[in-house]
């Protein structure tokens, strides 16, 4: 195909686009004319249907220009030669590369890093490699076994925090974190302790052993605190940051005291005899009723996780004899893994057949919640009945339905009312339960 002919189809195209417009130009005139009274315009497919009529060559000339099209499209092509210059095929094994790069990089630092502090540090450069490479035995263990199992440190602790919930920033949670806090570290140790953190940066923040301490201890109670305008803090979550701030308020206090700052020794010794008093309350907060005739109230009482967990584990042994009376074998199941390890402990058919057939269980999930995910479950107890037991809020006790997976264990879940558990006689707990017959 010659350039003469392009040129002619090109003319062809040309022509045979100005006739279909003029075609429809020309239909659209007497419908615009015909509705102008009425203000309507006619459709699309009436305007293509006049101009047809007007236009009998239109479908001829499409015809030819379909045909133009095909002879035109491949004109320009030329014959080139293509050399590959780099080929590259991306796949499963470029992320494992990545990976292997990755872990490489971070051998070599480490093992960089520990020759620099062997050789500029010397003995103290020994004893931080010692203190990383135990480290790192106490810590990788813990990382592969969460990461092999869906990292159930990491799902379990963000629950606790409610990490999955929408922020309200209150006030609530950290006036009790901070009283909380303020009781069990002793009123005035606590005190002192930020007193020594604030003033360290200060007066003394080029002190080396007082920025050590500092850092192992404050990002953690201070992260802790910021959390706690969104959620509830347990007072046992900041222990690792205990001993090293107790350490600033040591060094800090002894240091002033060496440079003749006065009534430093009263209030150490009033701290003491301030600790052992409250030490000794609250390992026996009975002491109170006999020194003053009446019982720390419920919600007062720092014992009262630990309380009457015998007369507990008795209240379920009884719901579980009374399924036992329709003749099958009865286990237990509970909602939570600390009531499991009560009720195993408490209940003495329960704790002795701990080593050879569990008669206290968690509840079957599909995911890690806890330990108990890694222990022989009751699946293998077919046919057999359950008593379900689960803890309601002591000051409101709603009632509450069985978990969905519960009622997929059994052939049939009907609820066994709710019992209180009593201390001195005020209400310690509220237990609901679940009779779940026939394990599938």
């Amino acid at each position: 195909m010659g350039v003469q002919t392009i040129r002619t189809n090109s003319v062809l195209l040309a022509f045979a686009a100005g006739i279909a417009l003029a075609a429809v130009a020309a239909a659209a005139q007497e419908p615009l004319a015909e509705g102008a009274g009425s203000g309507v315009a006619p459709p699309l497919a009436a305007l293509q249907e006049r101009a047809r009529e007007r236009s009998p060559r239109l479908g001829e000339l499409a015809r030819r220009l379909a045909a133009a099209r095909e002879e035109i499209a491949p004109a320009g092509a030329l014959a080139a030669p293509m050399d590959f210059v780099d080929e590259r095929t991306i796949g499963p094994s470029l992320g494992r590369e990545n990976i292997e790069r990755g872990l490489k990089a971070v051998a070599f630092s480490f093992i960089f890093a520990l020759g620099f502090f062997l050789v500029y540090y010397r003995m103290f450069g020994l004893i931080t490699c010692l203190a990383l490479l135990i480290n790192l035995l106490l810590t990788i263990p813990v990382l592969v076994w969460n990461y092999q199992h869906g990292w159930i440190t990491v799902t379990h602790v963000s629950e606790t925090a409610g990490a999955g919930r929408e922020w309200h920033p209150t006030l609530r949670y950290l006036g009790d974190f901070l009283a909380a806090e303020f009781g069990l570290l002793n009123p005035i140790f606590f005190a002192a302790t930020v007193w020594a953190a604030f003033a360290m940066w200060r007066k003394a923040r080029h002190h080396a052993l007082l920025v050590f301490c500092f850092s192992m201890g404050a990002p953690l109670f201070l992260v802790y605190t910021l959390h706690s305008f969104y959620s509830r803090i347990l007072p046992n979550w900041i222990v690792p940051s205990v001993l090293p701030l107790f350490c600033v308020m040591v060094i800090y206090w002894d240091t002033r005291a060496r440079l003749g700052a006065a009534r430093i020794k009263p209030w150490l010794i009033t701290g003491l005899v301030f600790g052992l008093a409250v030490v000794a309350i609250l390992h026996d907060t009975n002491l109170v009723a006999r020194l003053t005739g009446k019982h720390l109230p419920i919600a007062m009482d720092p014992l009262r996780r630990v309380r009457e967990w015998d007369q507990t584990a008795a209240v379920v042994g009884q719901a579980r004899q009374e399924l036992l009376a329709e003749g099958k074998p009865v286990f237990i199941i509970g909602n939570h893994y600390g009531l499991v390890g009560q009720v195993s402990f408490y209940l003495p058919e329960a704790r002795a057949a701990v080593k050879t057939n569990p008669l206290v269980y968690f509840r079957h999930t599909a995911t890690p919640q806890n330990q108990f995910f890694f222990w022989p479950g009751y699946n293998l107890r077919k046919g057999e009945n359950a008593v379900f037991v689960t803890e309601l809020d002591r000051t409101r006790p709603e009632p509450e339905l069985p978990p969905a997976d519960l009622l997929a264990d059994f052939e049939s879940v009907t609820e066994a009312g709710i019992r209180p558990v009593f201390y001195h006689g005020r209400v310690l707990r509220v237990l609901q339960f679940f009779h779940c017959r026939g394990v599938r």
